[in-house]
């Protein structure tokens, strides 16, 4: 009786462990843009030439290509089973990335930046370790719409906490 009860048990615990791995391999997508940042940066050094990040929302990808085009190296976002599926991921979804723009004036006010000239198509990474300044827009619809804003360190490729930010 007691050899059945934990054999029941143990088959219990093998299904779950079978989902828990499941769900651990999908990472949060402001976890995959930081290590796209990182690795990108990283690449740039290694090869010793600019390389750039981008995000092509036809395939929910972070591409980091050489200057050419060539990719080297892919950073998957979403998983979208069919075209016809896209629409509505694309709504839940969306990542936008801009130049950290200069304040202007005495109190460091925001400048007067229309939208097309502070957005980027990609993000350059240079050989020195410097990246373009940026900030990094990531809206994710599920549920209440949550945007997410990251400012990314030049030097170092990580996120830069808002002055006042706890950790």
């Amino acid at each position: 009786m007691v050899l059945a009860i934990i054999g029941i048990m143990a088959g219990l615990l093998a299904g779950n462990a079978g989902a828990f791995i499941e769900t651990a391999k999908e990472e949060p997508p402001n976890r995959i843009l930081r290590k796209a940042v990182l690795d990108a940066t990283y690449l740039a050094s290694q090869e010793k030439e600019l390389v750039y990040l981008r995000y092509d929302d036809t395939n929910g990808t972070l591409l980091i290509e050489d200057s050419t085009g060539s990719q080297l190296s892919l950073h998957r976002i979403l998983e979208i089973p069919d075209e016809d599926d896209f629409e509505a991921k694309e709504r839940e979804f969306s990542l936008i990335f801009e130049a950290d723009v200069p304040l202007t004036g005495i109190d460091g006010d925001e400048g007067d930046w229309e939208e097309d000239q502070i957005y980027l198509r990609r993000v350059a990474f240079h050989p020195s370790g410097v990246s373009t300044p940026f900030i990094a827009r990531l809206r994710t619809g599920l549920g209440e719409n949550k945007e997410k804003t990251f400012r990314f360190d030049p030097f170092s490729g990580y996120p830069r906490r808002a002055l006042g930010e706890e950790r």
